[in-house]
């Protein structure tokens, strides 16, 4: 076991990490739209989307969706009205193509949400994160030690079932809509750790080195995997998202750091990253 184990594991449990635990801002009502007029953007997705962690809140709902998440940068950018779906704790499982349970509360499917709705002119998605059980992954790298043959394995198997499910989204996508689905753009995540961790960086003294470049390779392989699923449909792009020289303990970051709400998600200064990913991809597609 490392130096301040404890001290950081209880950290990263309460916040829960990037596995986007909600925070339980529920005040006994959801979200609901029941109509997507034409120039519609539906945003779905986990905590990243819902952009937890950040300071103005959006709506009633348990999915502690707040108003700096990146969805409302590309909609003010694009012209669109927003409706989003975006919950933290959200996986492909549950989340994308089954229900979420969510402060007790019984959420449906974010594709059925969309589904219920006309067709949106945009579709973006950030998911697959919690499938892999990031969270997980994190503590025990602070904590233990990550990155044994087993950790690898475990980060396959979860990759290959997280692609089943992308797959069976984006092949209702077409099912549903027919000959001329929305434009999908299916987000890559961030790098949280800097390629080279600087000597005086707290944040990341417990790890290894060989720990930090183990964790990159797997978000690296999460990465890869939404992008191979995105390209096997000719409505879907994927945006990959680059966070190079803006990691933690970098002087720039746009990564909360452990003192923060939502330690390892996107900041003020990431969401909007993730949003001009989310725009070039559609004015790359004419949308």
């Amino acid at each position: 076991m490392k130096p301040y184990r404890v001290a950081v594991f209880i950290v990263i449990i309460i916040v829960l990490a990037v596995a986007g635990w909600a925070i339980g801002r529920y005040h006994g009502k959801t979200q609901v739209a029941t109509t997507a007029p034409a120039g519609t953007y539906v945003a779905l997705g986990d905590s990243v989307a819902a952009g937890l962690g950040l300071k103005t809140y959006a709506d009633a709902s348990a999915c502690d969706r707040t108003t700096e998440a990146y969805p409302n940068v590309v909609a003010s950018k694009l012209g669109y009205s927003l409706t989003s779906y975006a919950c933290s704790g959200a996986s492909t499982s549950a989340g994308l193509i089954g229900s979420q349970t969510v402060n007790e509360l019984s959420l449906a499917s974010q594709q059925s949400q969309l589904f219920a709705l006309a067709q949106p002119k945009l579709v973006s998605a950030t998911i697959g994160v919690n499938d892999t059980g990031w969270t997980a992954v994190l503590t025990k790298c602070y904590t233990g030690t990550c990155g044994t043959p087993a950790d690898t394995d475990a980060i396959s198997a979860a990759l290959t079932s997280m692609s089943i499910n992308l797959n069976a989204f984006l092949s209702a996508v077409k099912v549903h809509y027919g000959a001329t689905p929305p434009l999908v753009v299916l987000t890559g995540y961030h790098q949280i750790f800097p390629a080279v961790v600087p000597a005086d960086c707290t944040t990341l003294a417990t790890l290894d080195p060989a720990e930090v470049t183990w964790a990159r390779q797997q978000q690296s392989r999460l990465n890869t995997a939404i992008q191979t699923v995105a390209s096997g449909y000719s409505f879907a792009k994927f945006a990959p998202v680059d966070f190079t020289g803006h990691e933690l303990c970098t002087s720039d970051p746009w990564v909360q750091d452990l003192q923060s709400a939502a330690p390892f998600h996107p900041n003020e200064q990431g969401q909007p990253a993730f949003a001009a990913a989310v725009e070039a991809a559609a004015q790359a597609s004419g949308k």
